[in-house]
């Protein structure tokens, strides 16, 4: 049986990873440039604006009436995040649903500053993070009224499973 040359397997090869590739990715998901780039730490202005008390902002949920509190997590110069903001939060219904029922305070992932958590212990944001299993960007940690965690959301979601 004769051997193929090393160039025409190179060949095949390559058009069967680009046929592949295209092939598995999802139809809902945008294209992402995840090259490094300074974009700087990002939050919508209708986040709330938190003394980073979770406590506080708990209560404030409450009294608001909305169902809960929503901690997100996300880093300078995260590309991932960035696609959110540009993306997912530039979706009128996904802002509508998500500023009527959570209050959402955004934390960095890498943070220094001292909050306090709703068990009233403080720590950094990156300790906090650290310690919940949310440093990966972004991240949402959503607690119920009681302050319960109900949900975890790791990762960037394309518009139609965010709304899920």
């Amino acid at each position: 049986m004769p051997r193929l040359s090393s160039r025409l397997v190179r060949l095949i090869l390559g058009w069967l990873v680009l046929i592949l590739s295209g092939s598995v990715c999802a139809n809902d998901q945008p294209p992402i440039d995840d090259r490094p780039r300074l974009i700087g730490l990002q939050a919508p202005d209708w986040f709330h604006l938190s003394f980073l008390d979770l406590g506080e902002d708990l209560q404030t949920a409450r009294d608001e009436g909305k169902r809960g509190l929503v901690v997100y997590l996300g880093m300078d110069d995260c590309p991932y995040c960035e696609a959110l903001f540009q993306v997912n939060f530039q979706q009128p219904d996904i802002v509508e649903y998500t500023r009527r029922h959570f209050l959402v305070v955004a934390l960095d992932v890498l943070g220094s500053r001292t909050m306090t958590t709703l068990e009233g212990r403080p720590l950094t944001e990156r300790e906090f993070a650290v310690g919940q299993r949310l440093n990966f960007t972004p991240s949402f940690l959503f607690h119920d009224l009681e302050g319960e965690p109900v949900f975890i959301l790791r990762g960037y979601h394309s518009p139609y499973r965010f709304r899920a």
